[in-house]
């Protein structure tokens, strides 16, 4: 089934203040690790990142493969969390959330 451009495919409600957390359509999001944690959090308040500066940000104390093979990872990470794929690259430089999420905020 192909999507129009405009449909949204997921509810992502994310609470920030206080206690944080995610919700998709209802149901409570818990990532196994907080590095992929803090990516999703940036995305959904930034909107965007390069890989580049997602690698550097999380891994500073790392070499700058590490830090890429780690920012794979939480990529994964996050994709595997939730039904739909909800990170996406539109340039292979660059990092967002799916436009197609319906993503609510406090």
């Amino acid at each position: 089934m192909k999507l129009k451009k405009d449909q949204v495919t997921m509810m992502i409600q994310i609470q920030l203040l206080s206690f944080p957390k995610i919700e998709e359509d209802g149901v409570l999001i818990r990532f196994p690790y907080k590095k992929a944690e803090a990516l999703f959090y940036y995305l959904a308040v930034e909107k965007s990142i390069s890989r580049d500066k997602a690698a550097l940000l999380l891994w500073e104390d790392e070499d700058e493969l590490t830090a890429k093979k780690n920012l794979r990872h939480a990529i994964y990470i996050i994709r595997k969390m939730f039904h739909d794929e909800v990170v996406i690259s539109p340039q292979k430089s660059m990092l967002q959330l799916n436009p197609s999420a319906a993503v609510s905020t406090d």
